[in-house]
């Protein structure tokens, strides 16, 4: 008991003591000494036992969430060993496991336990399974009462309340060779300024088994329910034309859809329509009317008014339906603390953002496994909003993985994989976190993000906090308004993109519960199934890519003569336990598909093809990846070459090529080397003093093209300054030598 509480119950004891003890005083005349003393050591004991007894302590948005790991036992038998750490306010634990995709928690499936584990002994390696376990607790809460004058007044009581916890395991979860299709919907404004960045985002994707649609929408700096309507038929046409979409990637300022008559922060002036993408996500279009609605309300935005025929849906939920496709949005318009209102400024927060999206996916971005909570709520109306930091870090990251830490304070110089921070807001802040200038003058050095407050959930508001958010360097790459309803990321252990996570908190119902109830567990989260719950960010993203060695030295040799092309790559050296996936692309494909049966353990491949054209070819490094609840097995970034199929055996006529790109370079260097003859080929990097800064042996290569890519970094991994650059090749007795000129990313 600390020594605020002893005072609060030491003059509460005291106050009810006198009280008594001055009901008495009249007895003394009248009673006899022996009944009086019996008084005296009634009141002496009532005070002590009301002073110092062990009532349950405050309970807090931690203790509403069950910290949880896994264990993986492979053999000789495989088994999961769940494990949660227990709380001082727990009086019984509740696991139950359910399949992935089931929509419901069998009854059959429960076990009840005074005891922090379970050991599930019948599962199957390459099956994701979910857990959650429910613990029965008792703690002190604050309780409103009202008097009859109608005065309010706060009184601590104790209280039942349940807490949650939730992992995603599984034992060598099959790699993600296909993603299913992602649609990048781009601003036709900005789309020409973008054109590198949008080309490797595409080529990252497929990369990552994508298949990358684009498509141009119209940019509209205000409201328009003509072009909101416009762009979703894109959406449509692309969904029924060529198949299913599992994510869109909205990219500027793309037509904001609004619906609803809703304050889900609780706020009079805030009551109306607000931003919906998940609209474009769902691809029953006759389920959003604009009949019903007509708030001409005093809220401060005209964006929130909401009229009958405005082109602003109805609907302030979803009721018997669910979103179908994962929507992300980076879009910078009306960050005006970064912007100034200028369009060249919003392409530069663009093509940064875009930067370090690609720098997150090919592993150059710094950063600790470890999350970051910055609560400035507490158990406020006992929903406990930061318990969506707490439970989905601890699943994530760790049990004990999670920092109690000021939000800029420690982002601007220590960098952590997650971060939440909630507090009472405004449009461009929250009490106690700080606001959009702070994301322009400090910076925060986490990847993905969560922040809670009011006003900002209103994300199409100018200088927005969320949206400021991804503005941010150096690496802030997603952001979403956690707390009404909670979010549920607990998936991306398992290898699911946040995409995954989006539909997932979207479309909940009760299937995953975190808030305070009673033990009947029968009131929604207060904002679930919403119509403003979205992801601000990338929803292709996925937690530790970039975290495998990829091969290195690809080789592609066409044998036109019996329709062959040999593979040769050299292994990775980090690591001892993988193997390798090939990919073919043909042409100008938006896709790769995997061509070998089997996972190959060799170091090359051939296959026969009858095709005649342009071919890509692609390597990966498939590896087991351990996270905090599951194994899964995480795919290198992919090494490619080109090969032209003749249908007649190449003739190489002596020609000893190299070529390089991009020229400059920022991030990355793509070497080309065609040889004519079976030869070893040596290739360095020098400086403009002559030191040699990397170098790469090529032995008994057969004739063909050798493809490498230098991620611009010494041999000790520092990366190179800006400057000018050499690029030698030796190959017998021939040299030759290019220049390269590196530039800064900033």
């Amino acid at each position: 008991m600390n020594l605020s509480e002893f005072g609060k119950r030491f003059f509460t004891s005291f106050r009810m003591t006198f009280c008594l003890a001055f009901g008495i005083i009249s007895l003394k005349q009248k009673t006899e000494l022996r009944i009086y003393k019996y008084y005296i050591v009634f009141l002496i004991t009532f005070f002590f036992n009301n002073s110092y007894s062990q009532s349950p302590r405050l309970v807090q948005p931690v203790d509403i969430c069950v910290p949880m790991t896994a264990e993986i036992t492979k053999s000789p038998k495989p088994q999961i060993t769940v494990r949660w750490k227990k709380n001082d306010l727990a009086k019984s634990y509740t696991i139950t496991r359910k399949a992935l995709n089931q929509d419901y928690w069998s009854p059959g499936n429960a076990f009840k336990t005074q005891n922090n584990y379970f050991i599930d002994k019948w599962v199957v390696p390459g099956i994701a399974y979910e857990y959650m376990v429910e613990s029965k607790s008792n703690g002190s809460v604050f309780r409103k009462f009202r008097k009859d004058n109608g005065n309010v007044f706060d009184s601590i009581i104790p209280e039942n309340f349940n807490g949650y916890g939730y992992i995603c395991s599984g034992i060598d979860l099959p790699e993600q060779d296909n993603s299913g299709k992602v649609l990048l919907l781009i601003d036709s404004i900005v789309a020409p300024a973008l054109t590198e960045q949008i080309d490797r985002l595409s080529d990252d994707l497929m990369s990552e088994g994508w298949e990358v649609v684009r498509r141009l929408a119209p940019r509209r700096e205000q409201f328009d329910g003509k072009a909101v309507k416009f762009t979703k038929k894109i959406l449509l046409d692309e969904y029924f034309k060529t198949g299913k979409l599992n994510s869109i990637l909205i990219i500027g300022r793309v037509p904001v859809p609004y619906s609803g008559n809703i304050a889900p922060d609780g706020h009079s002036n805030h009551e109306g329509a607000w931003p919906c993408d998940l609209y474009y996500g769902m691809m029953k279009e006759n389920y959003w009317t604009d009949t019903l609605v007509n708030n001409d309300s005093t809220a401060d935005r005209p964006e929130n008014k909401n009229r009958i025929g405005d082109g602003k849906f109805d609907q302030d939920e979803l009721v018997n339906i669910n979103v179908d496709v994962a929507v992300g949005r980076v879009d910078f318009y009306g960050i005006n603390v970064f912007t100034n209102g200028f369009l060249d400024k919003e392409i530069n927060l663009l093509k940064k953002y875009l930067d370090k999206n690609h720098k997150y996916r090919r592993g150059q971005l710094q950063y600790k496994v470890r999350g970051l909570v910055d609560d400035n709520f507490g158990f406020y109306t006992k929903e406990g909003f930061a318990a969506s930091g707490y439970r989905n870090f601890q699943s994530l990251l760790g049990v004990d993985s999670t920092l109690d830490l000021d939000f800029f304070t420690t982002l601007s110089t220590d960098t952590y994989l997650w971060a939440y921070a909630c507090g009472g807001g405004y449009w461009d802040g929250a009490n106690g976190v700080g606001n959009t200038l702070d994301f322009y003058n400090k910076g925060a050095k986490a990847v993905f993000t969560m922040l809670f407050g009011s006003f900002h959930g209103d994300w199409d508001s100018g200088d927005n906090f969320m949206r400021g958010a991804l503005c941010s360097d150096p690496s802030i790459l997603t952001c979403c308004w956690a707390g009404r309803p909670p979010w549920f990321f607990h998936h991306m252990a398992a290898g699911f993109p946040i995409g995954y996570s989006t539909l997932i908190s979207q479309n909940n119902s009760e299937l995953y519960r975190t808030n305070y109830f009673d033990y009947l567990q029968s009131q929604q989260a207060y904002g679930e199934r919403g119509i403003h719950v979205a992801l601000m960010g990338d929803p292709t993203l996925r937690m530790f890519m970039g975290a495998i060695e990829p091969p290195t030295n690809l080789q592609i040799i066409p044998k036109a003569e019996s329709n062959q092309v040999e593979l040769k790559w050299d292994a990775p050296h980090s690591i001892s336990d993988y193997y390798f996936n090939i990919y073919r692309r043909l042409n100008d494909s938006n896709r790769f598909e995997k061509i070998n049966s089997v996972p190959l353990n060799q170091t090359s491949y051939t296959e026969t093809i009858s095709y005649q054209g342009n071919v890509t070819y692609m390597v990966k490094t498939i590896a087991p990846q351990k996270t905090n609840t599951a194994i899964f097995m995480n795919q290198s970034i992919g090494l490619t070459g080109n090969s032209i199929i003749t249908g007649v055996e190449e003739i190489h006529d002596n020609e000893l090529s190299l070529d390089l790109s991009p020229i400059p370079c920022t991030e990355e260097l793509k070497i080309s080397i065609t040889i004519p003859d079976e030869v070893n080929v040596n290739l360095a990097i020098y400086d403009v003093t002559g030191a040699e800064i990397r170098n790469w042996e090529y032995r008994n290569c057969v004739a063909g093209t050798i493809f490498q890519s230098w991620d611009l970094t010494t041999e000790s991994g520092e990366r190179l300054l800006a400057g000018v650059y050499f690029v030698r090749l030796i190959y017998s007795d021939k040299v030759i030598v290019k220049k390269i000129v590196v530039v800064e990313t900033k």
